[in-house]
């Protein structure tokens, strides 16, 4: 993903936490030991 395109996605702060706290929400927290 370039800049571009991470700007179009997430055009604000609060966009890219929720993206990426959904992300982690779906698949939980995991240790990878």
């Amino acid at each position: 993903m370039n800049n571009f395109d991470f700007t179009k996605n997430f055009p604000d702060e609060e966009s890219c936490i929720l993206h990426f706290k959904t992300q982690r929400e779906q698949k939980g927290a995991v240790c990878p030991k």
